[in-house]
């Protein structure tokens, strides 16, 4: 083996560092769970309802309260803004949205899970820089023992000069694998979540449901809270061309508001899904495509790579379906 390939073998070990993190998302993964900012209302409270003011339990977090003092709405997709929420997780970013009256929140199966296909890849990835790594640690041993063999009176300092290079590059790219593992392992069994609402609000979540047919999941908040949430249109009425907006958090800018139109149905993997040319970018996923009148029309999914203008949503009524909102 040549100097010039043991180089080779070893800048490959390093990049399948990187590989590895840019496998589950363009943003990376984040080095800490960020320190998680509460809501400071966490007394009694009273929220406002038709018809008078309800009592909420005692610890119970008023969200849709306080989101009505700190984030004042001045239209229907303000207010569905307020009932979109920014999740985080220990591999990336996506979005959600508050449903039904106990602070559900929807969103996309790929943004709280990864796939099983995932983790098989990734797996065979960090089997193949291991190898390598050992058919390297192997060579160098190698020419270790044929170095003093030409040259028994060559000391440490000598071997140093002619190896040091090639075991340093060895050293750090088995530093950057036992990392790579280590983050892998992270990322599998750490299942915490960070909501994140519209007014930087920041909530520990846990995924409760995840669909075993449709790219959704269920997310619950680890306190109890009362929260705004979006009302449920009707798919059947809209029409070409109607305009539509999209909120999400796309490449981590947060509780963005993007609006297209209405572009037509069409069927993916027999399943049907709505299209629409308001953008959905990643970090958008799981997020709310909403009409004027701020009701909730789909649920952004994805985009076909390397074109503009063609996104899909879920029905949303298939989520109010399945998980019974």
């Amino acid at each position: 083996m040549t100097p010039l390939f043991k180089i080779a073998l070893v800048i490959g070990v390093a990049f399948l560092f990187l590989t590895l993190y840019q496998m589950f998302s363009r943003n990376g993964l984040p080095d800490a769970k960020p320190q998680v900012q509460q809501p400071a209302n966490r007394t009694a409270v009273k929220t406002s309802e038709p018809g008078g003011e309800q009592q909420l339990p005692f610890g119970t977090l008023d969200l849709a309260k306080q989101l009505a003092r700190t984030q004042p709405t001045r239209n229907n997709i303000e207010v569905a803004r307020n009932a979109t929420v920014f999740i985080r997780t220990s591999w990336g970013l996506g979005s959600g949205f508050f449903a039904g009256n106990d602070c559900a929140i929807v969103t996309n199966k790929h943004v709280v899970k990864i796939a099983e296909e995932k983790w098989d890849v990734a797996e065979k990835r960090l089997a193949k820089g291991e190898q390598a790594l050992e058919e390297l640690r192997e060579q160098l041993e190698a020419e270790r023992k044929r170095f003093y063999s030409n040259c028994r009176e060559c000391g440490q300092e000598a071997l140093n000069r002619y190896l040091g290079r090639y075991e340093k590059l060895y050293d750090d790219s088995a530093k950057k694998l036992d990392e790579a593992q280590s983050s892998l392992n992270d990322v599998r069994y750490n299942d915490d979540l960070l909501v994140i609402l519209s007014d930087g609000s920041e909530l520990d979540a846990s995924v409760d449901i995840v669909s075993e047919e449709f790219d959704l999941a269920l997310v619950r908040l680890t306190e109890p809270a009362s929260c705004p949430n979006i009302v449920l249109g009707d798919i059947e009425k809209v029409q070409y061309g109607e305009k539509l907006y999209t909120i999400g958090s796309p490449i981590g800018l947060k509780h963005v508001v993007t609006s297209g139109v209405f572009s037509g149905f069409i069927k993916r993997d027999g399943k049907l899904m709505i299209q629409t040319d308001a953008p959905i970018n990643p970090g958008n996923s799981g997020g709310p495509l909403i009409n004027e009148a701020g009701q909730i029309l789909g649920i952004n999914t994805l985009i076909i790579d390397n074109t503009e203008g063609i996104g899909f949503a879920i029905p949303a009524e298939v989520a109010f379906r399945e998980f019974g909102l």
